[in-house]
This record gives C-alpha cells, sequence and structure tokens, in this order.
C-alpha cells in the first residue's frame, strides 16, 4: 500500500481522472473494546448516517495535523495520532472521496456534539448494524476482521516463594 501522505502520481488515481478527488482523514478511537462512531446532523451530506469522525485535509495539513484540528473543531477534544490503519476510496457521482484512516488516542477533554448529533461507543461485532456512510464501510469491516487476541500468560516456573 502507498504511504497516503506522500500524495500520488497520475498513475495512481488514473481511473477517477474525470472526478475531482476530496482527501478526508477519519480517526478511529477504541475504549473497552468499543468504537467511537458520530452520527452526521440532520442538514448535512449524509444526515443520519454513522462515521468514523474526521474531516477534510487542508492544504498544507499533514493527516495527523487534519485528526487534530477536526477533533478539536467537532468535539472539543485532544487526539494523538497512532498509526496508520488504511485508505478507502468511494466513488460518488460527483466526486471520488479518498478516506485515511488513523488510529487515534484520547487524551483529554470531555466529547462535545458540536457537528454531530449523537456519539455511540460500537461493540466491534456490531459495526455493521448501524447506517453507516458509504466511504466508512470497507473501515468497518477492517475492524470486524481484526482478530482480538487475549492477554498472553506466560508459565515463567517461578513462583516466587
Amino acid at each position: 500500500m502507498p504511504d497516503p501522505q506522500a500524495g500520488h502520481t497520475p498513475d495512481t488515481l488514473r481511473p477517477m481522472a474525470d472526478k475531482p478527488v476530496l482527501k478526508v482523514c477519519a480517526g478511529v478511537i477504541q475504549r473497552r473494546g468499543r468504537f467511537l462512531l458520530a452520527r452526521r446532523a440532520p442538514g448535512r451530506q449524509l444526515a443520519g448516517f454513522w462515521e468514523f469522525p474526521g474531516g477534510k485535509l487542508e492544504v498544507g495539513e499533514t493527516p495527523g495535523m487534519c485528526l487534530v484540528r477536526e477533533f478539536f473543531e467537532e468535539f472539543r477534544v485532544l487526539v494523538r495520532p497512532d498509526r496508520f490503519l488504511m485508505r478507502s476510496i468511494h466513488v460518488e457521482p460527483e466526486r471520488t472521496v479518498e478516506l485515511l484512516v488513523y488510529r487515534l488516542q484520547h487524551l483529554r477533554g470531555r466529547f462535545q456534539l458540536l457537528v454531530h448529533d449523537d456519539l455511540h461507543w460500537c461493540p466491534r461485532g456490531d459495526l455493521l448494524t448501524l447506517p453507516l456512510a458509504p466511504a466508512d464501510i470497507p473501515v468497518a469491516r477492517r475492524l470486524m476482521a481484526q482478530t482480538v487476541r487475549p492477554p498472553v500468560s506466560v508459565d515463567t516456573g517461578f513462583s516466587g516463594v
């Protein structure tokens, strides 16, 4: 998979050349085995659909900068990008959405609903039961496919006596 921060050569976007490409970043926060989803508010594009929150990548921003800005603007929380998870391409009639998805750590702040109308901490197995924004469906599938490993217990043979 190409480095999402490296940009694209004309070859990587050739199938989408007839449509503008909107670069968007999304953040995945996991807490106690549940994933944060936000529902798009009435009056907004894709109102009523659930999404992994984030927003448009502005000129001069890295994906990490974008996610820190978006989470503060939309929820008044501070996050730290952890690692790149995946890239998802969704072709719409008027444009192509390139979604860059990162794992995030929630550092501080209580979530406030400033742009969305609801938040939900969704169990892994229920991710595809909610009406997700189309570009977020591959993200939910990837998260559901990841195995959850129980903590490793190692018998060292040392009894501590």
